[in-house]
């Protein structure tokens, strides 16, 4: 099947599973996001400095890279793709429906360390299915994945923050609460629709699993790859900038802008509008020209951008800004993520996945916890320059990648 253009990739057989599976992502990015956008309420409530914020979010990713150690590693095994994702969307919605009813600071960081779990659980199941059962359009299959994800990341502070706190005048309590609710809706399609579609074997026949030797064998050999572990490197640069994005900007628009419930979510919402918008347009182009010259422009402009936004103080045209870098921020997620697919070595499409969350879970923690040390010390502006030191690290990296054009028919 050769690589298609947009029009023609819409086309493909299976278009359902792309989709649901698209949902999923975005299930598990919603149960991030709430939290998130719920934060300067729960830093209120429960009298918390940013260093503490900051930590809350550092356990999401050390739980994150707790998971990989497991996750890639069972997904290539046993070859169980969907129902792995099924657990990781189920665990997800249980974790912030017991946020509402956490009455202190150690059940919270409990609950943020299962997120986290689920968020890496997640992802290899899912890129390794989309990459063996759409081989040849793995940047369209995995740019409608991405496009899931800024689909949850918009409706979350629109829902928890615009109209539960914000409309309803509901308490973060009950906006998490109710939160909940779409995830279990969205794990449940899964389990029901695609779960029966999962085919007993790799798209181009043969069995699904294979032996613990010659995964071994496989995995000994990802890990010598230059390659993928730069590839890795460069995501975790990327990684670790989008969350300190995450976590200082939130608190930055009601903390230091003044934002209003209905204005921050608003607000969080333009953000990842940009990806729902450029993140099929950017892996579907990315199937024809290659991943490289999409990775490199879109870190450009995310750090040209990030460096910007800290002369603005007037807080419509701060928004209009973080909009702009929404377009570029999440554009490239995809690319990147279709790149690594690009270069695994057969049969360890998943493991490769782990390798690129591992380092971006290992790393993300630390960048997180010194941004809550920054912020109080300094002031929350001062991440932002954190921020952009890091997409700078991240083009570095990028620029002595190979760039080879991906292979078709």
């Amino acid at each position: 099947m050769p690589n298609l253009g947009f029009a023609e990739a819409l086309k493909l057989k299976g278009q359902s599973a792309i989709a649901l599976v698209g949902l999923g992502h975005g299930a598990v990015h919603w149960v991030y996001m709430v939290f998130t956008v719920l934060t300067p309420w729960i830093k209120q409530t429960f009298g918390l400095t940013y260093t503490e914020v900051g930590a809350l979010h550092a356990i999401f990713h050390i739980a994150s890279f707790a998971a990989n150690a497991g996750s890639g590693v069972l997904v290539d095994i046993t070859g169980k793709r969907v129902l792995f994702q099924v657990l990781a969307v189920m665990a997800g919605g249980v974790a912030i429906l017991i946020c509402g009813f956490a009455g202190g600071y150690l059940l919270l960081a409990a609950m943020m360390a299962v997120i986290g779990a689920a968020n890496n659980l997640w992802h290899p199941a899912a890129l390794a299915f989309l990459a063996q059962e759409y081989p040849e359009n793995k940047g369209y299959a995995l740019s409608v994945h991405s496009l899931g994800a800024s689909l949850g990341d918009i409706l979350a502070p629109l829902a928890a923050v615009s109209l539960f706190l914000g409309i309803l005048q509901l308490s973060w309590q009950t906006a998490a609460i109710s939160s909940s609710v779409p995830v279990f809706i969205v794990g449940l399609a899964l389990l029901l629709i695609v779960m029966p579609k999962d085919r007993s074997g790799p798209a181009d026949g043969g069995e699904r699993g294979m032996s613990a030797r010659e995964y071994l064998s496989g995995l000994t050999a990802l890990l010598k790859t230059r390659a993928i572990l730069g590839l890795a490197l460069m995501a975790s640069f990327r990684t670790s900038a989008l969350f300190c994005i995450f976590f200082a900007l939130p608190l930055y628009l009601v903390d230091e802008l003044g934002l209003s419930e209905e204005t921050q979510g608003l607000a969080m919402a333009m953000m990842q509008i940009g990806g729902f918008v450029t993140g099929p347009l950017a892996g579907t182009l990315s199937d024809k020209i290659g991943r490289r010259p999409i990775v490199m422009g879109g870190l450009s402009a995310i750090t040209i951008i990030i460096i910007a936004l800290t002369f603005v103080g007037n807080p419509t045209i701060f928004v209009v800004g973080i909009t702009f870098l929404g377009f570029a921020l999440y554009a490239i997620r995809p690319v990147v993520q279709a790149w690594m697919m690009d270069i695994a070595p057969e049969g360890h499409g998943a493991s490769s996945a782990s390798v690129m969350f591992a380092m971006q879970s290992a790393w993300t923690p630390v960048v997180v916890l010194v941004s809550g040390l920054i912020a109080d010390e300094f002031g929350l502006l001062y991440v932002f320059y954190l921020i952009a030191a890091s997409m700078l690290a991240a083009n570095i990296v990028a620029y002595f990648l190979p760039g080879e054009k991906p292979k078709s028919n």
